[in-house]
């Protein structure tokens, strides 16, 4: 954020409020410290997004399966554990403290989304969700508060389009930190009552601020942006929320040459891209080879080696563009898959029905994972704007891959697109 748009606020003789989503990392204190210190009044707010889960976890013993009850807690790095260590910070700050709950927004829209996307055999990585939850929780939080606007610690911009008309995110100027990735679903109406103090700012000048401060702060998540996935509870969490009759067993196929390697005891444990396998039964896996593949129909799980499977194109669904984005005409881009991946260069075609094609300028190796968000951006590099992002389409795994992607340019994607959508719906479910 600007001194400008710092002075903006700080001049307003109305209301100098302003909502702080408070962690009790470093970001989020260095905010609270440089938004009080620029006049204003800080509100720190503690978003609570998620709660201990009691499930079932089996344990062999022999030849007898025994199930005892156990606590199954699976969170995710911006998960907040300990409120009186944040209240304690604020006190020093001199600021006031609040915690709110999301929990079950966070069930239905986030947990329910990445359990019904694992059982659909997708990589699905719920942190744009997440994010968005945790800023629409703040921004009605805010307005309880009399507060007209709130403040987060991302590393990223808030940008404006077209002469003003419309506010777009932008990366931050920290490129090995950017998180403009996880802002991307955010909506007109959410950006305008935000701002992003740390936008012109790197992690290593926050770090000497914050240690200066002599405060007791947490230490930052990881960045994988598979926080929930990579937990090691994570399997048991899905066994307990989901029905067996979704957990099938199958076997594990060879991608390439369409042989069979080993079984396995349910795909809802593997997911695209996984290396280091375990859990099968049978002929020994190699260990260069990744699952390529997941069809939850028949409950095969198909591995590959990542150089032996390449593409060109992909397909992305459920696409959201920028409201000023000329879709007319075929748009030079760059697109992320991860927060912290580097941009690739491609292009984009647009379709109809929310669906573009994604070519890349590079041949890519291994398989872009169905179900995974992709953002796209208008170039590499800090200040980049978020031209829309989207969900990678799945396709059958008995289709010619190479084939598909070197002629879906030409041909229309939705129909193959909606077949796959319809049988996504049968695995939905509710909590």
């Amino acid at each position: 954020m600007t001194t400008e748009s710092l002075s903006k606020i700080t001049t307003s003789k109305v209301n100098n409020k302003i909502v702080i989503g408070m962690t009790g990392k470093m970001d989020s204190v260095a905010v609270a410290y440089l938004l009080k210190k620029q006049g204003l009044e800080p509100i720190a707010v503690s978003v609570i997004n998620f709660e201990k889960m009691m499930g079932k976890k089996e344990i062999k013993d022999g030849a007898i399966d025994r199930f005892v009850s156990a606590d199954i807690s699976i969170t995710g790095s911006c998960h907040i554990e300990n409120l009186n260590s944040i209240k304690n910070i604020c006190d020093q700050l001199g600021i006031p403290f609040y915690a709110t709950s999301a929990k079950d927004a966070f069930r239905e829209d986030v947990l329910g989304r990445l359990i019904t996307s694992r059982l659909s055999g997708e990589k699905f990585s719920p942190c744009i969700s997440c994010h968005r939850l945790i800023i629409q929780t703040l921004i009605e939080k805010a307005k309880e508060l009399d507060a007209p606007k709130i403040a987060t610690g991302h590393y990223a911009k808030i940008l404006s389009a077209q002469q003003g008309k419309q506010l777009v995110v932008g990366s931050s100027n920290d490129v090995k930190n950017d998180q403009s990735y996880l802002l991307a679903g955010l909506q007109q109406e959410e950006l305008e009552k935000m701002l992003l103090p740390l936008s012109d700012m790197r992690k290593s000048d926050i770090l000497r601020i914050v240690e200066s401060l002599g405060l007791n702060f947490a230490a930052s998540g990881q960045k994988s942006g598979d926080c929930f996935t990579n937990h090691p509870y994570f399997e048991d969490f899905l066994t307990h929320m989901s029905s067996r009759h979704l957990r099938k067993k199958g076997s594990v196929i060879d991608f390439k040459n369409d042989v069979f390697i080993a079984d396995h005891h349910g795909y809802h444990i593997y997911t695209i891209g996984q290396t280091n396998l375990r859990g099968f039964e049978g002929n020994a896996v190699d260990r260069e080879a990744i699952i390529v593949d997941i069809d939850p129909n028949s409950g095969h799980i198909y591995l590959g080696k990542l150089f032996d499977i390449t593409y060109r194109l992909t397909v992305l669904k459920n696409f959201v563009a920028d409201k000023f984005l000329d879709q007319s005409r075929p748009k030079e881009a760059y697109v992320k898959f991860n927060p912290h991946d580097e941009a690739i260069p491609c292009t984009i075609f647009f379709r109809t029905f929310n669906i573009c094609v994604i070519q890349f300028k590079l041949k890519q190796y291994g398989r872009a994972p169905s179900g995974k968000i992709a953002v796209l951006y208008s170039r590499s590099g800090p200040g980049s704007k978020v031209l829309g992002h989207g969900q990678v389409a799945s396709y059958s795994p008995f289709e010619n891959m190479e084939r598909l992607y070197e002629t879906i340019d030409m041909a229309d994607p939705v129909e193959t697109v909606r077949n796959n959508k319809a049988k996504e719906d049968n695995l939905k479910l509710r909590f």
